[in-house]
Protein backbone atom coordinates (compact mmCIF):
# COMPACT_ATOMS: atom_id res chain seq x y z
CA UNK A 1 0.00 0.00 0.00
CA UNK A 2 1.48 3.53 -0.92
CA UNK A 3 0.47 6.19 1.15
CA UNK A 4 1.32 8.79 -1.60
CA UNK A 5 -1.26 6.77 -3.67
CA UNK A 6 -3.95 6.99 -1.07
CA UNK A 7 -3.59 10.29 -0.25
CA UNK A 8 -3.29 11.50 -4.00
CA UNK A 9 -6.95 9.95 -4.42
CA UNK A 10 -9.62 12.39 -5.20
CA UNK A 11 -11.13 14.16 -2.39
CA UNK A 12 -14.45 12.43 -2.87
CA UNK A 13 -13.05 9.25 -2.83
CA UNK A 14 -11.22 9.94 0.22
CA UNK A 15 -14.47 11.13 2.02
CA UNK A 16 -16.16 7.90 0.36
CA UNK A 17 -13.38 6.05 2.57
CA UNK A 18 -13.63 8.02 5.94
CA UNK A 19 -17.97 7.53 5.95
CA UNK A 20 -17.70 3.70 5.37
CA UNK A 21 -14.99 3.10 7.79
CA UNK A 22 -12.23 1.95 5.34
CA UNK A 23 -9.44 4.55 6.26
CA UNK A 24 -9.24 2.88 9.54
CA UNK A 25 -8.57 -0.19 7.74
CA UNK A 26 -6.26 1.10 5.67
CA UNK A 27 -4.54 2.70 8.18
CA UNK A 28 -4.67 -0.36 10.00
CA UNK A 29 -3.11 -1.89 7.13
CA UNK A 30 0.05 -0.02 6.52
CA UNK A 31 0.79 0.02 9.96
CA UNK A 32 0.89 -3.55 10.44
CA UNK A 33 2.92 -3.98 7.58
CA UNK A 34 5.29 -1.63 9.42
CA UNK A 35 5.49 -3.58 12.34
CA UNK A 36 5.81 -6.95 10.17
CA UNK A 37 8.71 -5.84 8.33
CA UNK A 38 10.52 -3.92 11.65
CA UNK A 39 9.95 -7.23 13.05
CA UNK A 40 11.52 -9.78 10.14
CA UNK A 41 14.80 -7.07 10.09
CA UNK A 42 15.04 -8.13 13.64
CA UNK A 43 14.74 -11.73 13.40
CA UNK A 44 17.34 -11.80 10.41
CA UNK A 45 19.95 -9.46 12.06
CA UNK A 46 19.30 -12.03 15.72
CA UNK A 47 20.12 -14.98 13.26
CA UNK A 48 22.72 -13.20 11.04
CA UNK A 49 24.53 -12.25 14.44
CA UNK A 50 24.15 -15.82 15.75
CA UNK A 51 25.25 -17.31 12.93
CA UNK A 52 28.73 -14.60 13.16
CA UNK A 53 29.16 -16.40 16.95
CA UNK A 54 29.57 -20.12 14.94
CA UNK A 55 32.63 -21.21 14.45
CA UNK A 56 33.87 -21.24 11.08
CA UNK A 57 33.82 -25.15 10.56
CA UNK A 58 30.02 -24.77 12.21
CA UNK A 59 28.42 -22.30 9.32
CA UNK A 60 27.54 -23.05 6.20
CA UNK A 61 29.22 -22.80 2.86
CA UNK A 62 26.44 -21.84 0.82
CA UNK A 63 23.42 -21.33 3.07
CA UNK A 64 21.52 -20.97 0.42
CA UNK A 65 21.93 -24.78 -0.85
CA UNK A 66 20.08 -27.01 1.52
CA UNK A 67 21.53 -30.74 2.50
CA UNK A 68 19.35 -32.10 0.08
CA UNK A 69 20.96 -30.51 -3.00
CA UNK A 70 24.17 -31.31 -2.05
CA UNK A 71 23.98 -34.90 -1.94
CA UNK A 72 22.08 -34.52 -5.55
Amino acid sequence: MDAKKLYGLPGDVLDGFRANGYMELVHAHMNSLVDNCTRLIDVYLERKAAQELLPAAAQPLNPGVSKEKKAA
